[in-house]
């Protein structure tokens, strides 16, 4: 089964949008049985012998597999994916082998969402051709109908259509049994033909777990033997039908990481500091904002088994919400959380000025992520200038409303956080990470 891995490049993929198509069938095969002999599909017989032709095989069906071992969206290369085609039948009635599968792996917490594909897509290979050689038919004197059959059927070697199938298929038209083989060959306009815009959602899908599977395109039916097609006044049936395209949609892939907490903070607040210093995490750290240009997971481990994921959301700026900075790109990966854990630097002339910013950006972009509970999380208590600050949002947290004592006039959004704890760490030099690991999860146990 061929593999493509989403994240084999590096950058910022977090949303992708691909056109897929299922593998095209093989062709059916045109051959006859020799007189106590083995089939054949060529020469200058005079008298063939039944007609013996295999089908053709499947096209490749086209999947998206959920996997923890890709990390973004980078991997998709292309604008579209194809599947293979299925193997051509052969004498003998031996049917043509069905294409291995195409696989497309994704990140946990990849939102799939499947829509008809424009029906103004180039065609194929094999359409192409046809078009290309009825273009052409002026100058060749042959038949036009000849060659636009040729988009539908194989023919016999040396074999001209000068009409028959045209007649065959008037003949199968007038019984149930003939009609679903004009079905089954594209001859007939299915009964369940899809009308929906290209606008329309057919389908979302959350992959969430290791391995999960969704099957976006089916491929093409294999064509059919020149045996389908034998009749009493036409025995020896010198055409077998074609292979037909596979399903075509368009895919849009949205990644939102898995994780339990969510870091969120204003640019260089130390939060790619502490996700390294509670985790196996090793995230880029430098002394410039924006130091974390993509969400990065963490993983809490604890003595008893038990693992947190948290993911450092991206630095967060005013105007997030409205795709400034790109928030909106960095925000999605919020909604997925149980705790928020609002980071500010004490080292800041006012450090209380971010929470204004960031609650309202993630009240503007979501507004029921502040229905969950909040951490608020002082970073850089080391510093010589931190003391006086923290010591201002103690007693304002010890005070009847937490948050009043740093505002004058408390904005609606603060006044509505439900904040469980307040807590003053540094996380470059690790002091109070335990403790601050040990209460999220608490939390995070506790709203499962």
């Amino acid at each position: 089964m061929a593999k493509y891995a989403a994240g084999q490049r590096t950058g910022l993929s977090d949303v992708w949008a691909l056109d897929v198509e299922g593998g095209r069938g093989g062709d059916g095969c045109v051959s006859f049985a020799r007189s106590g002999g083995s089939a054949t599909r060529g020469g200058s017989l005079r008298n063939f012998g039944r007609p013996s032709g295999g089908d053709g095989g499947r096209g490749a069906n086209i999947w998206i597999e959920a996997s923890d071992e890709v990390s973004d969206l980078g991997g998709v290369a292309t604008p579209l994916l194809r599947g293979r085609r299925g193997q051509s039948g052969r004498g003998d009635m031996v049917r043509g082998k069905d294409a291995e599968d195409t696989v497309l792996r994704v990140p946990l917490g990849t939102v799939v969402r499947r829509l008809p594909r424009s029906t103004t897509e180039e065609p194929d290979t094999l359409t192409r051709e046809a078009i290309e050689a009825a273009r052409n038919v002026a100058t060749e004197g042959i038949s036009l109908e000849h060659e636009a059959m040729k988009a539908h059927y194989v023919f016999y070697p040396g074999w001209e259509d000068r009409g028959e199938i045209l007649e065959w298929e008037k003949q199968a038209a007038r019984t149930s049994q003939g009609r679903r083989l004009l079905e089954q060959i594209g001859r007939r306009p299915s009964t369940t033909g899809d009308s929906a815009s290209s606008s329309t959602v057919i389908d979302v899908h959350d992959m969430i777990e290791p391995g999960q599977r969704v099957l976006v395109a089916t491929g093409g039916q294999g064509g059919h033997g020149n045996r389908w097609f034998a009749t009493r006044d036409r025995p020896p049936a010198k055409f077998a039908s074609r292979g037909l395209a596979g399903e075509q949609c368009r895919l849009e892939l949205e990644l939102k990481q898995l994780a339990q907490v969510g870091l969120v903070g204003a640019p260089n607040v130390g939060k790619s500091t502490l996700l390294r210093a509670m985790t196996r995490a090793r995230p880029a750290v430098a002394s410039y904002a924006f130091t974390t240009i993509r969400p990065g997971i963490g993983v809490l481990a604890f003595e008893d088994g038990l693992q947190i994921r948290i993911a450092d959301i991206p630095g967060l700026v005013e105007g997030a919400a409205e795709d400034r900075g790109l928030g909106l790109t960095f925000l999605r990966h919020v909604e997925r959380t149980r705790l928020l854990l609002l980071v500010v630097d004490l080292t800041s002339n006012a450090p209380w000025c971010g929470l204004d910013t960031l609650v309202r950006e993630l009240s503007a972009y979501k507004a029921d992520l502040l229905q969950r509970p909040v951490l608020l999380v002082a970073n850089k208590a080391d510093a010589p200038q931190a003391k006086q600050n923290w010591d201002r949002w103690w007693r304002a947290w010890t005070a009847t409303s937490p948050l009043a004592a740093i505002h004058d006039d408390l904005p609606e959004e603060l006044a509505s956080l439900r904040v469980q704890g307040v807590m003053a760490i540094s996380a470059l030099e690790q002091k109070n990470t335990e403790r601050l690991a040990r209460q999220i999860r608490q939390l995070v146990t506790m709203h499962e």
